[in-house]
């Protein structure tokens, strides 16, 4: 039996690398971003996937000897997080303004945190783009899969992981006790920016998992874009796109 922890829409964005004149590989971005908006809630996460890349699904194999981080990087209100994966600027010592293009959509769907006793599952199913193209399969982005997710215990040093770490609330930083990883029982350890998780492939057939997938994701919706403002190709055709020079 498997115990419902959290649903809601999935959304994949890319971000270019700043001195990339076109993008048409993983080496020409920044970042590769998730999104969660959980259903009936005024607030969304924003997640940095740490590998720009989703960790590898072996066929045929229960898990992947692959694993990736990802870490809270924001929640807040919808509106939000849409507003900070636009356009942006910053300041160097060196260069002055630096600008940085909008974020590419490259992905959108519902999601499913469950959690099965000894592990909770983190499992996705996209509605677009209908057919992976080469910008998903690059990074990493299944039509459906299903990752073992866990919750690293901020107390301890892990190699490889950020060293940012999470304002948890004593009633949290309880449940990790001297474990290095925990499963996620509680939503709530999602919600603090520098959270840090690790995701494990798992599978990338979601029929005998029982997640309900069921709902339809409104990336430009929810997180309040104009649909006009934002380049859309790696959603729709799974192209490669930079936002400054989409057709």
């Amino acid at each position: 039996m498997s115990d419902y922890v959290e649903q809601g829409d999935v959304y994949f964005f890319y971000r270019p690398a700043i001195d990339a004149d076109e993008v048409n590989s993983i080496d020409e971005i920044q970042r590769l971003f998730l999104v969660l908006a959980p259903d009936n809630e005024d607030r969304a996460r924003l997640l940095v996937i740490g590998q720009k890349r989703l960790p590898e699904i072996v066929e045929g194999k229960s898990k992947s000897s692959e694993r990736g981080w990802m870490m809270n990087l924001m929640i807040a209100a919808p509106k939000r997080i849409g507003e900070r994966l636009g356009p942006d600027t910053y300041e160097t010592k060196t260069e002055g303004t630096r600008e940085l293009s909008a974020a590419v959509p490259v992905g959108e769907g519902r999601y499913e945190i469950f959690d099965a006793g000894d592990s909770t599952f983190f499992a996705y199913r996209l509605a677009q783009p209908e057919d992976i193209g080469e910008a998903q399969s690059e990074l990493g982005i299944s039509h459906e899969a299903s990752y073992v997710i866990s919750v690293r215990n901020p107390a301890l040093d892990v190699s490889g992981f950020p060293d940012a770490s999470p304002d948890f609330p004593a009633h949290l930083k309880n449940k990790f006790g001297d474990k290095r990883w925990i499963r996620i029982d509680d939503s709530e350890l999602l919600d603090y920016e520098d959270a840090q998780l690790v995701l494990v492939g798992a599978k990338d057939d979601l029929s005998d998992t029982g997640a309900d997938l069921s709902g339809k994701p409104d990336l430009f919706g929810t997180l309040e874009l104009q649909k006009r403002d934002w380049p859309t190709k790696s959603l729709k055709n799974g192209e490669f796109t930079d936002p400054n020079n989409e057709e």
